[in-house]
């Protein structure tokens, strides 16, 4: 297994470290990738029923090119992200930049099903120029 983190650039990733591509809806919005919108419509489908108070969910607002976008085309998943929200509200360009994202909760969370993504804060942190 390589662990060639040294070079890690915080701005190819999410904030919270975790790796856009691959994401089905990034795959889908980015490539066309229709199979992929279907192995990820299940799980989204009950996000938006869950927490976005959606009784259907239109497959159409599932189009994203990751959470560094600007502007109203932003995916709703990732507008409303609480860590997207975080580390723009305290200007960092990814959670690993941040001297308290090993205790955070909302990361704690992400990383239960996403622990690549904390081992990609992990080398963004000891990346030199951290």
């Amino acid at each position: 297994m390589s662990t060639e983190h040294s070079s890690v650039d915080p701005e190819q990733l999410s904030y919270c470290g975790f790796d856009c591509k691959g994401c089905g809806v990034f795959k889908v919005t980015v490539h066309g990738d229709e199979e992929a919108l279907q192995e990820v419509l299940p799980l989204w489908e009950k996000t938006a029923q869950t927490h976005w108070g959606m009784e259907k969910l239109d497959p159409a607002i599932l189009r994203c090119t990751g959470c560094r976008v600007e502007g109203d085309d932003i995916f709703r998943g990732c507008r409303d992200c609480p860590i997207r929200r975080c580390c723009r509200e305290k200007g960092l360009t990814s959670c690993a930049l941040c001297p308290d994202w090993r205790e955070c909760t909302r990361l704690a969370e992400l990383f239960r099903n996403e622990p690549q993504a904390r081992d990609n804060l992990d080398a963004m942190a000891q990346s030199p120029g951290s």
